[in-house]
């Protein structure tokens, strides 16, 4: 897969290009809706998949002392989409002063007619792009059809009446829900990170704790959760703390404590591991 860090970066019109948008703050069943159509229009017609979409997200870049966590970690992110979902391109566009400043219908020639030889677009119903998000799919649909640019606009996906959302995703997180969460995703919230050396207090207990630091356990809500334990295509199960740890600065971090029930007897000290949250007890 080859990345660009702006679209103005991109010269290639040797193949055309079947694109989709968005911020992907993770791959929730949404996401995933907008990927499939994406390579439906691929399989129909030939050329190569895109994906579009902003870095920082521009939820932090107009609040800057608000720290954006994605739902999934961005290098595994990258790697998803790549080896699972066969993209050829992504583009993570640089969100700037000067890029937020760009009018929609300027945005539309500057950023993609110009440099990207699109055959299909993949957005979501509501997409809106341009300074102050002027530009709505009525204008991008008038746009598509002067340039002759298939446009597909995704509705919504919808699970007993809920729409699915990065934002519904939160919150069911922040409370514990990681059972409707796994709905939402279509497969289990986990978070994969280095093991670090803890107070080694489970192993005296007779099972081993696994402490992790990770931005995302700032999602969960505070507590204990039946999960499972996986490294190298090995899982155990085990029963998981998620709370604070005080640090030797000022602030003090979210840490994710694993406790193994059984299974597992080597030390994984310095190797990345993945817990994946089953319910909140």
């Amino acid at each position: 897969m080859k990345v660009f860090s702006t679209s103005l970066e991109f010269s290639d019109s040797s193949a055309p290009l079947h694109m989709t948008v968005g911020n992907f703050d993770g791959l929730h069943l949404g996401h995933q809706r907008l990927l499939g159509q994406t390579l439906s229009n691929q399989n129909k017609y030939g050329g190569k998949t895109c994906v579009y979409t902003f870095s920082p997200h521009p939820r932090q870049f107009f609040n800057p002392e608000f720290e954006h966590v994605y739902l999934q970690d961005r290098n595994l992110w990258r790697q998803e989409i790549e080896d699972k979902w066969k993209i050829d391109i992504l583009i993570e566009e640089k969100f700037t002063k000067e890029f937020a400043q760009t009018p929609a219908t300027e945005f539309l020639d500057q950023y993609w007619l110009e440099r990207l030889p699109l055959k299909t677009l993949v957005v979501g119903q509501d997409f809106r792009f341009g300074q102050k998000r002027a530009g709505d799919v009525k204008q991008l649909q008038a746009w598509c059809d002067q340039k002759g640019i298939e446009l597909f606009l995704i509705p919504p996906v919808e699970i007993e009446g809920v729409r699915v959302s990065t934002t519904i995703i939160r919150d069911c997180l922040s409370h514990g829900d990681v059972y409707s969460t796994e709905k939402y995703l279509g497969h289990p919230f986990s978070i994969v990170g280095e093991v670090e050396k803890g107070e080694q207090k489970g192993r005296l207990l007779g099972f081993p704790t696994l402490n992790i630091q990770d931005d995302r356990a700032t999602l969960l809500r505070r507590g204990v959760y039946l999960t499972w334990v996986h490294f190298q295509n090995q899982k155990w199960p085990s029963i998981t703390n998620v709370g604070i740890r005080p640090t030797i600065h000022t602030e003090s971090s979210v840490v994710i404590e694993a406790h193994v029930l059984k299974g597992l007897k080597e030390s994984l000290y310095g190797q990345k591991m993945k817990v994946e949250f089953v319910s909140f007890v």
